[in-house]
């Protein structure tokens, strides 16, 4: 499963760089208040690093414990 996983990520990437190889031409960007140009190979690369922090962070953000859960439930039976 972890080579499986190793494989379709290194696909991923190889398909994404492509992409960006393919788009190398000079875009303008507007957000907000904010207005520059640049390559839209970067700006891909720039949004994806983002997607991926997003998605670190989220993964490692800790979990509460809702007070309905079944272990909530069993440790009031339990007393």
């Amino acid at each position: 499963m972890r080579h499986l996983k190793m494989v379709l990520s290194l696909a991923g990437l190889a398909l994404f760089l492509i992409f960006v190889i393919q788009n190398t031409e000079a875009v303008d960007v507007e957000f907000l208040f904010w207005s520059f140009q640049t390559r839209r190979a970067l700006l891909l690369f720039i949004v994806l690093a983002i997607g991926v922090g997003i998605g670190w962070i989220m993964h490692s953000w800790p979990k509460r414990e809702r007070p309905d859960s079944d272990h909530a439930r069993e440790t009031k039976e339990d007393a």
